[in-house]
């Protein structure tokens, strides 16, 4: 199958890290093939690598779960297939294929040493793994045919799809033999170029259709499909593990400085609203100050900004006798220190200040009369008095004196 783009294949063999395959496939289909040690595989770095690992260190099964749905599948893999292995689900790993129509579902094994071995090969040596496939998906898939590719006393057999194996050539036999020789159904054989000129001789009797000699990594790089094949690199082991992990490790002190950031928003957010709250009643006293000193407004819009204005009108206009300043900073002060002193009314027009408040008792209002009458340049006129509730109500009127 032809590839969009070029893929890199690597094909971990058992005398891994020392010695290893790797190849290159155009997006022509052209294969070009290497072997060494890793260190000297330099077309894999900075690519993205199919990383194909050995069929003897997995195993291909499949399995029937009921509801076939994801995380079900997931959690039910070990132990659907436990009483069929030999080792403690607990140090293996499993992946999956898509589910079938049928509901079967694909299943490689592989034990987690293994997984851990391969990975810290990888790491070591720089190689970002695109997947990890095990060899016998990658031999190339005839319909109806069986493939049978031999290397270096191993082979590797692929039945359909999802079902193949691997071992020595000594046990060739037993997986051939599942068959009766007459319903047998025909083999492609490859051999790679490496395998001496009689290793033909020695495999056992098969319904050969066709032979072909070429480098192992080629047939694999060749036959390689994702689409019929099952990455290994699920679960724990995924590409997004890593940053799992790094999330486990940190999540504690990530959360603690977002709960620490929520904190101080929140403080801002109270910081603000009191502010604001403040703000809003500042505003309303100063309205109302506007229209106790200019009860002949009409309509306040901006009652900061008309009082600015209308100061600035009184400053322009009259003279010192009728300045707003001169007679409120001399008077005011008189008003408030006296003993029980509330304000009830306040206006100014013309020049002149109408106060209307409570006072203490009679000798205090009359103590604040002389003392307003001894102020420089101050006229005042006391309109009304009443005793009520044992307290003085009165109004005084304050201007300035030529």
């Amino acid at each position: 199958m032809k590839s969009a783009k070029k893929e890199i294949f690597l094909f971990l063999g058992p005398e891994a890290p020392e010695k290893v395959l790797w190849a290159e496939r155009s997006a022509s289909g052209a294969i070009v093939t290497g072997q060494g040690s890793l260190s000297e595989a330099g077309p894999l770095q900075g690519e993205k690598v199919v990383v194909l690992v050995p069929g003897q260190d997995i195993l291909l099964t499949e399995v029937n779960i009921p509801g076939n749905r994801g995380r079900i599948v997931k959690r039910s893999l070990p132990y659907a297939l436990e009483e069929n292995l030999t080792e403690d689900v607990e140090n293996l790993h499993f992946a999956h294929g898509p589910i079938s129509r049928t509901g079967a579902i694909p299943v490689v094994v592989a034990a987690k040493d293994r997984m851990e071995s391969w990975l810290k090969i990888l790491h070591e040596h720089g190689i970002d793994a695109k997947c990890m496939v095990p060899a016998p998906l990658a031999v190339p898939l005839t319909p109806e045919r069986w493939s049978v590719v031999v290397s270096e006393g191993r082979f590797l057999l692929r039945k359909d799809t999802w079902h193949g194996s691997a071992g020595d050539l000594d046990s060739l036999s037993l997986f051939l033999g599942e068959s009766s020789t007459d319903s047998a159904p025909p083999v492609h054989l490859y051999m790679d170029e490496e395998c001496p000129a009689d290793c033909e001789a020695g495999l056992p009797e098969m319904n050969l259709v066709d032979t072909q000699k070429k480098p192992l990594l080629q047939v694999l790089a060749e036959g390689y499909e994702e689409k019929a094949s099952i990455d290994l690199l699920q679960g724990e082991y995924s590409r997004h593990a890593g940053w799992l992990e790094k999330w486990h490790k940190w999540r504690i002190p990530a959360t603690a400085l977002i709960v620490l950031a929520l904190l101080n928003l929140t403080g801002f957010a109270i910081d603000y609203y009191t502010l604001k709250s403040e703000n809003n009643q500042l505003t309303r006293q100063i309205k109302n100050v506007y229209l106790e000193a200019f009860p002949d407004s009409r309509r306040v819009v901006n009652p900061r900004a008309q009082l600015k204005q209308k100061i600035a009108e009184l400053e322009g206009a009259g003279s010192t006798q009728n300045d707003f300043f001169e007679v409120y900073d001399k008077s005011v002060p008189l008003l408030i220190e006296s003993s029980g002193f509330s304000l009830s009314n306040l206006r100014f027009n013309n020049g002149r200040f109408d106060f209307d408040f409570e006072i203490k008792d009679l000798q205090t209002l009359e103590k604040l009369k002389n003392n307003l009458v001894n102020l420089p340049d101050i006229a005042m006129d006391i309109k009304n008095v009443e005793a009520v509730a044992g307290k003085v109500k009165t109004k005084i009127q304050i201007e300035g004196r030529e």
